[in-house]
Parts: C-alpha cells; sequence; structure tokens
C-alpha cells in the first residue's frame, strides 16, 4: 500500500480527479515522515483541504449546479 498509494494519489490529482486517502491506504506521508492522524494525511495530499471545500472536476453524466 505504502509503496503506491502516493504516487497513485498525485497522478489521479494531475487528471484533476477528486481523491480521497486515509489510514487504510497508507500510514505513512508521501516522504516517509510520520502521520498521527487521517486528518494529517488529507493536509498532505493536499493542503487546499485544510480551508474547507475542494473543487474537483464533475464525472460524465454527473449533473453540475
Amino acid at each position: 500500500q505504502d509503496a503506491t498509494a502516493w504516487p497513485l494519489l498525485r497522478l489521479a490529482q494531475g487528471y484533476g480527479y477528486g481523491t480521497r486517502i486515509g489510514f487504510e491506504d497508507v500510514l505513512v506521508g508521501e516522504h516517509g515522515e510520520e502521520v498521527g492522524s487521517n486528518a494529517d494525511l488529507v493536509r498532505l495530499a493536499n493542503p487546499s483541504a485544510v480551508a474547507g471545500y475542494v473543487r474537483r472536476r464533475p464525472v460524465v453524466g454527473e449533473s453540475v449546479d
């Protein structure tokens, strides 16, 4: 899990997909740093998420308000 989670997350973000991450995926930060919670992983994965809502591209067929 740890070896592929971060590269796959970054690839998905690069393509504009919405992403998620948690302890069920990986137990350390992208560069091997220790994390204490899922919230730590979210902050590392997407620092703008700390501010709240992160806009993502709609999925094909999804209605956009």
